[in-house]
């Protein structure tokens, strides 16, 4: 059995409050309930409007040891409840989400919006998009060019094969790109391959997510499609992975994040017009979605992850936004690991405890993706090929599943830490003697919670 303690939410569960020492598992939870009062659900409102100002259809990217917006621009809304993107060339960096610097004006690539932009091999790549959105006259750019520094531009393709629309990723020490007629794969972002001619998708529809999750490529389908996802670990077989329930919706993000996949806003349309969705929903296999109660309601936004937390930049909903909100991880690396500060006093403080649930699914996405995770086949996980294989993984998680602490993550290790039940702060489950104290608690609880959150929700109205 573990032996797990921690301080997030989780530790309100009934689990908690009945099983382990109440008064000092209610001072943590009432803690947390005036933490909420400055945050939303978990998520911390940085900024009411970025210095880069409303904008949709831009790409985000992290390079450099920095958090970038590119592109995009702000939109206006029309009589008919359809919308303009009015798009920019310009870049913006930041190192911690909060102080942004214009990197340049005016970029040499057109003015676009939904566009590509990933960091490999040292530069930043900017890729496809189109001009004025929503118009007969809109124009597609099926260009490539890369950058050092965001600020001086090298056109590598003038016309490359793939569409405006398509879809990139960095996998494998590679650069690869995803569209409905075709997969390719470049060393060195100038000389490309094409593996697969015909894709079995069924030609999703515009703004799919590619993203890497659990050593593999997944394709995740938007809009009518929204159901629909395919993963693949060498770009020509792919699986075909289908969804019963979650948030269907286009222009929504899909990223992978403290050991899950979260999917993120969106919007649904008719001929009345465009509705967002309300809908912040995580997995761990693209089949099963849990809802969660965030509330970001958005579109044509960009999620990101950055300094361990998730970030969620701009978009536009009833009318457009440039706000900036993040989340932190459940779990977090030590703070000044090898700094030498704060040595020897208090063992462990700061070194962030993870969560039964990041636990969990560290360790399932770590087994399900074992074989193809352990390159030399010795039959044991590294940090390095652990870490390449599950890019959210911590050391701190890490040695919590190495059970016998020689370096390495074993099958069997994982197995058993799945099937093993988990101890929360040293304590079992509750006895039938503490039933009557455990709903007197969880009533006082439950009623400070509404308070405090209401009090919240005012506060950021007001």
């Amino acid at each position: 059995m573990r032996n797990i303690c921690w301080l997030d939410m989780r530790a309100c569960s009934p689990r908690a409050l009945s099983s382990c020492g109440r008064t000092r598992t209610l001072i943590g939870c009432a803690l947390l309930l005036l933490a909420a009062h400055v945050t939303y659900a978990e998520w911390t409102l940085v900024a009411q409007t970025a210095p880069w100002g409303p904008r949709a259809g831009h790409a985000s990217e992290v390079h450099d040891g920095g958090l970038w917006v590119i592109g995009g621009g702000p939109l206006e809304p029309s009589s008919t409840a359809k919308s303009t993107i009015h798009p920019k060339n310009d870049v913006w960096r930041s190192s911690d989400g909060v102080a942004w610097t214009l990197v340049a004006d005016a970029a040499p690539w057109a003015p676009r919006t939904d566009h590509e932009a990933v960091s490999f091999a040292g530069r930043l790549w900017l890729l496809g998009g189109r001009g004025l959105s929503r118009g007969a006259e809109t124009e597609y750019y099926a260009d490539l060019w890369a950058s050092d520094d965001g600020a001086s531009w090298e056109r590598v393709m003038d016309e490359t094969p793939w569409a405006s629309s398509a879809e990139a990723v960095v996998y494998a020490d590679a650069l690869w790109v995803v569209w409905k007629t075709g997969v390719w794969r470049s060393a060195d972002g100038e000389h490309w391959d094409r593996l697969l001619d015909a894709t079995p998708w069924d030609g999703p529809s515009w703004a799919n997510d590619l993203l890497v999750f659990d050593g593999r490529m997944w394709l995740s389908g938007t809009g009518t499609h929204g159901k629909q996802h395919w993963a693949s670990s060498d770009g020509i077989t792919w699986v075909r992975y289908d969804s019963a329930d979650g948030c269907v919706a286009g222009a929504r993000s899909v990223t992978a994040f403290d050991g899950a996949v979260w999917r993120i806003g969106g919007y649904v349309s008719d001929f009345d017009g465009l509705y967002w969705v309300d809908c912040v929903e995580t997995s761990t296999d693209f089949v099963a979605w849990a809802a969660t109660d965030a509330s970001l309601p958005r579109a044509h936004h960009t999620a990101m992850v950055y300094g361990n937390r998730l970030w969620v930049l701009g978009g536009f909903g009833e009318g457009y936004s440039g706000d900036i909100w993040y989340r932190e991880a459940s779990v977090h690396p030590s703070e000044g690991e090898g700094e030498g500060e704060g040595e020897g006093e208090g063992e462990g403080e700061g070194e962030g405890e993870p969560t039964e649930a990041a636990l969990r699914a560290a360790a399932q996405a770590l087994a399900d993706g074992f074989a193809a995770a352990d390159a030399n086949g010795d039959g044991g996980l590294t940090w390095a090929e652990a870490v390449a294989a599950l890019p959210t993984l911590t050391e701190i998680v890490f040695a919590a599943l190495d059970a016998d602490g020689d370096g390495l993550l074993t099958r069997a290790e994982l197995d058993v830490f799945l099937q093993s039940d988990v101890v929360v702060c040293g304590c079992g489950w509750p006895g039938a003697g503490d039933i009557k104290d455990f709903f007197g608690d969880l009533l006082l609880l439950c009623a400070a919670a509404a308070v405090v959150m209401l009090q919240s929700r005012g506060a950021g109205r007001a």
